[in-house]
């Protein structure tokens, strides 16, 4: 499980940081069991948000094309 763990925010990191060309990326802790990373990057269209956790889906992030499997960070999240 601790390898999927670092998997998963490894991914979240690495995108808020690709996505985030200029603003802050902020990682911290609400409380005991729950780390937040946000960001303040270019985001996802909110008619695409239901979507972003679907195998497969392709969610338009203004203009920029996925070359990944988009939903599998969520889905690894979602599980762990």
């Amino acid at each position: 499980m601790k390898k999927w763990l670092e998997f998963v925010i490894e991914q979240i990191l690495s995108n808020a940081v690709k996505y985030t060309p200029k603003g802050t990326v902020s990682i911290y802790m609400e409380n005991e069991d729950t780390l937040i990373i946000e960001d303040t990057g270019i985001g996802i269209r909110a008619e695409d948000l239901p979507r972003v956790c679907e195998l497969g889906a392709t969610p338009a992030i203004t203009g920029i094309a996925i070359n990944a499997q988009p939903g599998s960070d969520c889905i690894f999240a979602a599980e762990y």
